[in-house]
């Protein structure tokens, strides 16, 4: 049985808590470690829990906290090589004593009981990636951080149980809002950020191929809000004749504390 339960998602941090039977991964870091630790206190747990951090990529949302981690709780951090070499000199970095590189798309057998496999996303980044978990019955998938949900994305997430999908913004939201015209051309770009529709396209296959638990997540700030993300995604599953609570459970990650996750 695996459990995935978001602790911060959104532009300001990122950090994802994997389970499965005892064991505890964070997907990303992406806020100050003692919000971190705090976000755990509030499950009853804590760092010294933590078996591994895996990172997505470098941007700052979602590595902040690594190098104080690190140092704190001497938890061993992986990435692929061209993450890394983005991460080592930034302030903050983890030791490199603690960093374990894999190629992306090769699955990583975590303590003999998680696969863990990764897969590229297509975002401004050096080699991003979104991730699988599999505890050999139940597989979970998290995607954020990308323009286009990739055709090597689809094959990855198809057949999980449960998605953490990325729906960052309302296009109509984001082209009529305050942001300058450069930024909004990078976050609509195929190297940005995936909009709600886009999420709820990627969904309608995702259900189809054995998804019942769906979390939206890394929701603008600026340019969405979680009613309007939900009810973007759940209208175009339901045009498609999936309808919610029958087919689909779905929350909304919250941007600034814990949100009941998903458990199958």
């Amino acid at each position: 049985m695996i459990r995935i339960t978001p602790l911060y998602s959104g532009s300001s941090g990122n950090c994802i808590l994997v389970e499965s039977d005892g064991l505890r991964v964070l997907v990303d870091a992406g806020n100050t470690a003692k919000k971190i630790s705090e976000a755990l206190g509030e499950l009853g747990l804590s760092l010294c829990d933590i078996s591994g951090i895996f990172v997505t990529h470098e941007h700052t949302d979602h590595v902040a906290g690594l190098g104080v981690i690190g140092r704190k709780a001497k938890i061993p951090v992986y990435m692929n090589e061209a993450t890394w070499r983005a991460v080592e000199g930034m302030k903050g970095a983890p030791a490199e004593s603690l960093v374990r590189i894999f190629t992306t798309g090769e699955p990583v057998a975590f303590h003999d009981s998680l696969l863990v496999e990764s897969f590229h996303t297509s975002h401004d980044a050096a080699e991003s990636v979104g991730y699988v978990f599999s505890d050999g019955v139940s597989r979970a998938g998290i995607s954020t951080d990308t323009g286009v949900m990739t055709r090597e994305a689809m094959e990855k997430l198809a057949g999980c149980g449960g998605v953490l999908i990325e729906a960052n913004h309302d296009v109509d939201m984001l082209r009529t809002g305050s942001y300058p015209p450069v930024l909004k051309q990078r976050i609509l770009s195929e190297r940005g950020h995936l909009s709600n529709d886009d999420c709820g396209a990627a969904l309608r296959e995702l259900v189809a191929s054995g998804c019942t638990r769906v979390i939206l997540g890394h929701l603008s700030r600026e340019n969405n809000m979680p009613l309007t993300a939900l009810n973007t995604v759940c209208t175009l599953l339901g045009e498609s004749g999936i309808k919610r609570n029958a087919d689909y459970l779905i929350n909304v990650a919250r941007r600034d504390g814990i949100t009941d996750g998903f458990e199958f």
